[in-house]
């Protein structure tokens, strides 16, 4: 795949963003992931073999953008279209700083 080192970068800047555990930091966040899954969408068009992932990506991107609901309680809850996937953003989040990156790509895929 083309590209790896500035979709790790994008991922980097994220989490960064995400870390600052506020709701504008976390609603940035979210709409950079958006972006982030789009540029992944672009490299990954000419693999086959990720076919399947990349199709779960596209769905989660074009959720991610059309989003109109979105809550944030610090250290308790995310909620993005009555969904809460705090969780999973924690998870992403811990494994990142850990340098765990296929765990990070299962919490944020």
């Amino acid at each position: 795949m083309d590209g790896g080192f500035e979709i790790f970068y994008e991922f980097k800047l994220v989490i960064d963003e995400m870390s600052k555990k506020n709701p504008a930091a976390m609603a940035k966040g979210i709409k950079m992931i958006q972006g982030t899954f789009s540029d992944i969408s672009k490299h990954f068009e000419g693999c086959a073999n990720v076919k399947a992932d990349f199709e779960r990506l596209k769905k989660v991107s074009m959720m991610m953008s059309s989003s109109y609901a979105f809550s944030y309680e610090v250290g308790k809850h995310l909620i993005l279209n009555g969904i809460d996937v705090f969780y999973h953003v924690t998870a992403a989040q811990e494994s990142w700083k850990n340098k765990e990156y296929f765990p990070f790509g299962e919490a944020v895929g």
